[in-house]
């Protein structure tokens, strides 16, 4: 099963790269063929995702501890819910749900495209795989949530006293929700850059609005259910303590509540219109460097990961 979930990982990577390459040299050369072939191949993406995802939480629930992620994050008397829920309680498991959330909002947002948007819908496709090929990368070579263990235990670690909380069950999949959903504006920003309807409105501009109350939305669920659980678990004295994690998810909610106020008052050409382009950039971009503070323990707090591993990789991806 291990194996199995590897290869989806490599058949999505090649996949991810494969619609890049389609996308551009469609938009280049306005060959539809190939637009539909990058649309294809991204929900190929989407397809190895979930059967990567499927692998992990049957090897969870199987108990298979030859499986590093399955030894360190289950054991043998941990409840069902636990061991389901252990899917996100390491740095390999999250960045695995959270491409997986985001390769499905890309595709139900962008492979369903006519009316002369389907090149539009390209460069929207380019960015997001893009970003999907590195988190790849990162899954592959440095997180590697399928990797094997030197010596296969009797039973696991279990999971981390506080993280057996019922918010563990909603918390961290709210937050990468939001986390996710952001990449829809984030993708339609950058295909917007030199793309507009003859009447000077954006192209698919509902869809990058919508998107982003959606993402606010289950961001602000995600801090508000961690909130509850911080108070709960590690009697902080209150919902909030200024924990540097915690802090890295208020940063894209602030800056995604000012991308709402922009899709509200949005009129074309105008300083409102440049503001959502670059709020909406900035705000998934606080998400990944978030991330990257979190899975690569560069700050002291109960929610940081020990394992620094190749942190390089997200600022490369905050770079480019």
């Amino acid at each position: 099963m291990a194996e199995f979930g590897q290869f989806a990982l490599r058949l999505g990577l090649f996949l991810s790269v494969y619609a890049i390459l389609a996308d551009l040299l469609g938009r280049w050369r306005r060959r539809s063929e190939l637009l539909v072939s990058a649309r294809n191949a991204t929900i190929g993406c989407l397809l190895c995702l979930t059967v990567a995802a499927a692998a992990l939480w049957a090897l969870l629930v199987q108990g298979d501890f030859s499986v590093n992620y399955v030894a360190e994050h289950t054991a043998r008397a941990l409840p069902l819910v636990y061991k389901l829920t252990a899917f996100w309680a390491g740095a390999a498991g999250s960045l695995l749900l959270w491409l997986w959330l985001q390769s499905g909002f890309i595709v139900f947002a962008f492979s369903r495209c006519s009316g002369g948007f389907e090149r539009f819908c390209a460069g929207a496709r380019v960015a997001a795989n893009l970003v999907a090929a590195f988190f790849f990368l990162v899954l592959i070579f440095d997180k590697d949530p399928f990797s094997a263990s030197v010596i296969t235990p009797s039973d696991g670690a279990g999971l981390n006293p506080l993280l057996q909380h019922p918010a563990m069950v909603l918390h961290p999949p709210a937050l990468f929700l939001g986390y996710a959903a952001f990449a829809v504006p984030f993708v339609w920003a950058f295909a917007a850059l030199k793309r507009e309807d003859s009447n000077g409105s954006p192209v698919l501009f509902d869809r990058a609005r919508n998107w982003s109350l959606f993402a606010w939305i289950f961001l602000t669920i995600g801090i508000g259910l961690g909130a509850w659980w911080a108070y709960e678990e590690l009697g902080w004295g209150g919902y909030w303590a200024w924990d540097p994690v915690e802090n890295s998810s208020l940063m894209p909610w602030l800056t995604g509540t000012a991308l709402l106020h922009c899709a509200r008052t949005y009129r074309a050409n105008s300083r409102t219109a440049t503001w959502f382009m670059v709020l909406a950039i900035v705000t998934f971009s606080l998400c990944i460097f978030g991330t990257f503070l979190t899975r690569y323990g560069l700050v002291s707090s109960v929610h940081a990961f020990p394992d620094p591993g190749l942190g390089i990789l997200f600022i490369v991806l905050l770079a480019i």
